[in-house]
């Protein structure tokens, strides 16, 4: 246990009384900025007051501290400032910038970990780091390396002239942006806690689901019974998320092989995201079985023929499973919309 603090040095002034430096209760900067509030407060302007207050009333052992961190001279000999910077170099070693730098260097976003958190971590540890000149530079350096998150860290690496300014609003815009997408449904809930659990359906006008896609099959506009036996495929049924079955027709080592590929090229998730970043509204349009959606020519029908249990049908629209199908669908609806 520590010995008993001896009683307060009261000097006598306008305002209240100053405390010795106790180093387990506070830090000797928070000591000595009260002090300079202490002096503000009672007009106390010489630096020899200063000096002379602040030796009387540290204490015993902060006072036998400053004597040795002042030999060969006497604490008295020395200007206020020396002493108080004495002390403070002495409990605060300023870090190695080497340390500080591989620090800087190595630290990475957090998992949960908010972009605008990740930064002022950064600039944090960047304090002892003596960048000067070059610290905007390296935050942005930091910032595209530690972001850890693939869509956003390719979207600033393929930005030219990239400024750390930039860069911030760029991975808080999609960051945001990923949010918002996320809040748009409502998040993860319970289809119970659903606010669209009454809403009507206004493709089948039943309640439940929103234009959830439907796995039965209409004979009259998807198929059509067909005697052709020359270009049958089996085929291959899909599983989906919510249950319900899709078909597709397994023409991988037919048509698959030689139809000319339309490579129209399908957007990724990130530039899809960074295509949001600052929208304030977003809506969701969800068509009912995709693909199928596009009306096949009378030629191209015989040629996507599929042979279930109940005989030969072929495809009027689109099939999942055609190589182009992704091509066809994404050139189509950006012609649309």
């Amino acid at each position: 246990m520590r010995d008993e603090a001896a009683p307060p040095v009261i000097i006598p002034t306008n305002y209240r009384r100053i405390d010795e430096f106790d180093d387990i209760l506070e830090d000797w900067i928070q000591y000595t900025e009260k002090l300079n509030h202490y002096f503000i407060a009672n007009n106390i302007e010489s630096m020899e007051k200063q000096r002379a207050i602040l030796l009387s009333a540290c204490g015993k052992k902060t006072y036998k501290l400053m004597g040795n961190l002042s030999a060969p001279q006497k604490p008295g000999e020395k200007t206020y400032d020396d002493i108080v910077k004495l002390v403070k170099d002495h409990q605060h070693p300023k870090p190695s910038s080497i340390e500080q730098r591989c620090k800087f260097n190595s630290r990475l976003r957090q998992p949960n970990e908010l972009v605008s958190q990740f930064v002022a971590e950064l600039r944090q540890i960047s304090e002892h780091c003596d960048y000067k000149a070059t610290l905007d530079d390296m935050l942005r350096d930091s910032l595209v390396c530690g972001i850890k998150e693939d869509r956003i860290q390719r979207h600033l690496l393929a930005k030219p002239g990239l400024t750390f300014k930039k860069a911030m609003e760029v991975a808080t815009a999609m960051e945001m942006a990923t949010k918002n997408a996320h809040d748009l449904c409502g998040g993860s809930h319970n289809a119970t806690d659903c606010k669209w659990k009454d809403a009507k359906c206004y493709v089948c006008d039943k309640k439940g689901h929103l234009a959830k896609k439907n796995a039965e099959i209409k004979g009259s506009k998807m198929l059509k019974k067909n005697r052709n036996l020359s270009n049958k495929h089996t085929i291959v049924p899909i599983v989906k998320p919510d249950k319900s079955v899709r078909i597709c027709g397994d023409y991988k080592v037919s048509i698959n092989q030689v139809s000319k590929l339309d490579n129209y090229p399908i957007p990724k998730t990130d530039d899809l995201y960074a295509t949001l970043s600052g929208g304030q509204a977003f809506c969701k349009l969800d068509l009912s079985l995709a693909y199928q959606q596009i009306v096949l020519d009378e030629e191209s029908r015989k040629y996507v023929t599929i042979n279930t249990h109940k005989g030969l049908y072929q495809y009027n629209r689109l099939p999942f499973g055609v190589l182009s199908a992704p091509g066809v669908f994404q050139r189509t609806m950006e012609n649309l919309l």
